[in-house]
């Protein structure tokens, strides 16, 4: 046959991809192709055929495969729901809440989180009631526990939390420290009516090491009514056997008020821990003030000047 009389390759009907006003619709296209392998006709493989497709609708492949993900993910939270009773709508029906990008968090976030968070958040985040800033905190707050880990590639298995691991049960169990001090309110800071409270974990790119090194796992912002200086409290935690451990000098000065967390005891004994540092339990989920920290009268220091800098550069770009 010349090539002048080669039959054309079918190509995807622009009135359908011209129709998707919407991820969900998109996602269901897309998952559509993909398993009835119509994208065979227009491209050698289907990762050639998503490229093809980001063109024409004028998005990044990025995106696409986002959707790819999320849509996926969705079915199957969604297929799960069903076997308990709970009907949600199928994804060309998405409402606008419900966003990939969200989606794509709560997917990490259960990889890792303990089950009763997933239980308290999933099916609000399915509907759309969870906003997403919510769900990048919880993200931000347990991503550390796989220590970097990622899929490697598309078709790559992603990492989850594994209970045999002692070093990834130890970050849980700060990570979900963290969560109880996020719940709990400024109740425990003594500014029960604080205009602002936000917690702040360490361990996070856009905040240098050099403040995990001296042992802050988390800073805790408050701004108290009707003052104008803001209040630190520095966390830092320890398992019953590590309290012997000594604490770095600079943890006190870095912030105005530091705290230790004794992890699994709800009334720890204390009597290792210097008087400079506070003592907190969050078993259980429940913040509990086990001694107020002495406080120690010192003029601002460069160290805490260092990370106002850090946490305002931080809440910027978050």
């Amino acid at each position: 046959m010349s090539p002048a009389t080669q039959i054309p390759r079918p190509t995807a009907p622009a009135s359908i991809e011209g129709s998707l006003n919407t991820w969900g619709q998109l996602a269901a296209y897309l998952l559509d192709v993909k398993a009835r392998q119509t994208w065979i006709t227009e491209a050698a493989s289907f990762t050639e055929w998503v490229k093809q497709c980001a063109k024409r609708l004028s998005r990044t492949e990025a995106s696409l495969w986002r959707c790819i993900s999320s849509g996926r993910f969705y079915r199957v939270r969604a297929a799960s729901l069903v076997k308990r009773g709970i009907a949600l709508p199928d994804l060309p029906q998405l409402p606008p809440a419900v966003s990939s990008e969200s989606l794509e968090l709560l997917a990490k976030i259960c990889r890792i989180a303990p089950p009763e968070l997933i239980e308290d958040i999933e099916f609000k985040a399915l509907e759309g009631k969870i906003a997403r800033g919510d769900l990048r905190a919880i993200w931000e707050t347990y991503r550390p526990v796989l220590k970097g880990r990622t899929a490697r590639g598309r078709n790559a298995e992603a990492p989850c939390f594994d209970e045999r691991d002692p070093g990834q049960r130890d970050g849980r169990a700060e990570a979900d420290s963290i969560m109880a001090l996020r719940k709990a309110g400024p109740a425990w800071t003594g500014h029960p009516d604080a205009s602002y409270y936000g917690v702040f974990p360490m361990d996070h790119p856009l905040l240098p090491a050099h403040f995990r090194d001296i042992g802050l796992d988390a800073v805790v912002f408050v701004k108290p009514k009707k003052m104008d200086v803001p209040e630190l409290h520095g966390v830092t935690h320890r398992s019953l056997d590590q309290l012997p451990r000594p604490f770095h000098a600079q943890l006190a000065q870095a912030v105005d008020r530091a705290w230790v967390v004794i992890l699994g005891a709800e009334k720890p004994e204390v009597t290792s821990v210097p008087q400079e540092l506070g003592v907190l339990s969050t078993e259980s989920g429940a913040v509990r003030v086990g001694r107020e920290p002495i406080s120690s009268e010192h003029e601002p220091t460069v160290v805490r000047d260092h990370l106002i800098r850090a946490l305002l550069l931080r809440t910027l770009t978050a």
